[in-house]
């Protein structure tokens, strides 16, 4: 199904996908234009980061936005934070209490009551890394469904106590990542980390981050410029992480 929700922005629906960004992918090569977005019910090999499954039960929002930001690789990785705060904004607006809290976990997760509600996935399409084609924006929201089989804290804003429908989601996310989009083209990045900073999830506090073979561990500072994260240690070195799974706390981390 075909609909056109706002200027710009073109929605093609289906009932069950491989995944959205398989599918945002063809439709890139295709030649689909900025705003595209490719929405399903369920994904039967939904994608999270550095190839893990994202488990996808109906009831949730899996989108893929088909970006052409006419930028580098190293560029675009700037758009994970533009659509966290995309994300964020838009379904900030249906939080019902005070007391309830929808941060950002670097570099891409949407945290609700200190539980994972979502997040955003990065892939590119091109062959020049100086000059991509486009850039496909994954977005996943638990709104209905808990995944159960997940071996980190997750939540989903029905749990929480808000009943949002996909279609309540998918109209201020998408609105949103356009604004967002044309803000980072115009302003740069500068506006979008401070924004991001604003929600920050774990500002001040001990962290773990894993990388493989490697662990740091210190009490997270933000991030830089560029996006990267900072990280001080009790002997007052300074780390710059650029890619990793963090955890609050401890050593042992919980990936996502």
């Amino acid at each position: 199904m075909y609909i056109t929700i706002a200027p710009g922005i073109d929605v093609y629906s289906f009932e069950s996908l491989s995944s959205t960004q398989e599918q945002a992918r063809f439709m890139a090569e295709e030649g689909y234009p900025d705003g595209t977005i490719i929405l399903t019910k369920e994904q039967i090999m939904g994608k999270g980061r550095m190839g893990r499954r994202w488990v996808s039960e109906p009831g949730n929002l899996y989108m893929t936005y088909i970006s052409r930001p006419d930028c580098s690789a190293s560029k675009a990785a700037e758009m994970s934070f533009v659509s966290c705060i995309a994300a964020g904004d838009g379904m900030r607006r249906y939080i019902t209490r005070s007391s309830q809290e929808l941060d950002y976990k670097w570099p891409n997760d949407l945290m609700l009551n200190k539980q994972k509600v979502g997040g955003i996935l990065l892939e590119t399409v091109g062959k020049d890394p100086e000059k991509l084609d486009a850039v496909l924006i994954g977005v996943g929201i638990n709104l209905q469904n808990t995944p159960e089989s997940a071996n980190y804290p997750v939540t989903s804003f029905l749990q929480e106590g808000m009943d949002v429908s996909i279609d309540q989601a998918l109209q201020v996310v998408a609105a949103n990542l356009q604004a967002a989009i044309e803000m980072w083209r115009l302003q740069g990045f500068a506006p979008i980390r401070n924004r991001w900073l604003e929600h920050v999830y774990g500002m001040g506090e001990v962290i773990t981050v894993n990388q493989g073979d490697k662990t740091f561990q210190g009490r997270m500072q933000g991030i830089d410029d560029s996006g990267a994260l900072i990280i001080s240690s009790k002997i007052g070195a300074t780390d710059r992480i650029t890619a990793g799974d963090v955890l609050l706390g401890g050593a042992t981390t919980v990936k996502d």
